[in-house]
């Protein structure tokens, strides 16, 4: 059971970094070509 927890835990902080970075990372350097 806790294993199963830690899996969970584990994939949920992959997928809030893996959304955040695709979401702002390209926001950001979309935002930096347009001040350029």
């Amino acid at each position: 059971m806790e294993i199963a927890v830690e899996e969970k835990l584990n994939f949920n902080h992959w997928l809030f970094y893996w959304v955040t970075f695709g979401f702002f990372f390209p926001l950001a350097i979309h935002a930096k070509l347009s001040w350029s």
